[in-house]
């Protein structure tokens, strides 16, 4: 098989392994990329594992990579609590644009949304203190999770 030879499929599949599976494995199966993991150790013990899923403002978030993103988040509350004290796990929405002069942050473990602006996008992504705005009406660009998804991700979880 010949890996991600057009400009479409460099731009449709992130790596070769995804064309792979994309072309050869069951597609009763969802498959994702996540754009960064950032680990920071910190003297006190406290550590932190941040995931990001990156987006630009004209990008939606497909409904099967929010699913699984949805997932995670409730694995990672539960982690967060019960199981790893000195490493808290962190999952973002990020959507911006170069130069990144203005973010717009989903944090999907607790919903929180806000816009960084200037420095505090770069003091986020150091672990370093930021200013944000929150989003008390949030209607940004921020990709939000598809309505048929969401009363079925509230009833999984609510539920228990």
């Amino acid at each position: 098989m010949d890996y991600r030879k057009t400009t479409t499929e460099l731009k449709y599949y992130a790596s070769d392994l995804n064309k792979y599976i994309g072309k050869e494995c069951s597609r009763k199966m969802s498959v994702i990329n996540i754009d960064l993991c950032i680990y920071k150790e910190k003297q006190n013990g406290n550590n932190i594992l941040r995931i990001i899923e990156s987006k630009h403002s004209n990008e939606d978030i497909p409904e099967q990579q929010l699913k699984i993103l949805m997932i995670l988040a409730e694995l990672f509350k539960w982690v967060n609590k019960w199981i790893i004290k000195n490493t808290e796990f962190e999952l973002f929405v990020i959507t911006a644009d170069p130069p990144y002069d203005c973010a717009s942050i989903w944090n999907l473990i607790n919903n929180e949304k806000f816009d960084l602006r200037n420095t505090n996008f770069k003091h986020f992504l150091e672990f370093k203190n930021f200013d944000h705005i929150p989003k008390e009406n949030y209607e940004s660009s921020t990709p939000k999770m598809p309505r048929m998804f969401e009363s079925e991700h509230q009833k999984r979880y609510t539920e228990k």
